[in-house]
């Protein structure tokens, strides 16, 4: 019974999906590609990766510190 309810389900959303149109594929145009590069140029201008790469460096190490503390501190309690 529940099998016969699954399936006429099943097909039911089956049929639905196949009667769907086809979609043509999306290409997006080079000069997006064009605007997004000279975005991230500007930004590396503003804000250079060699001057942050230090604090970003600290930033991960001390949360990586943290969680391995934070497991440390609850298997040493428990």
């Amino acid at each position: 019974m529940i099998d016969k309810l699954l399936d006429s389900i099943t097909n039911g959303l089956c049929s639905i999906i196949d009667s769907l149109p086809t979609v043509t594929t999306f290409h997006v145009p080079q000069e997006v590609y064009s605007g997004v590069d000279s975005i991230f140029s500007f930004i590396g201008w503003l804000m250079p990766y060699d001057l942050y790469f230090p604090l970003l460096a600290f930033i991960v190490s001390l949360t990586v510190f943290r969680i391995f503390y934070a497991i440390y501190i609850h298997f040493k309690t428990h």
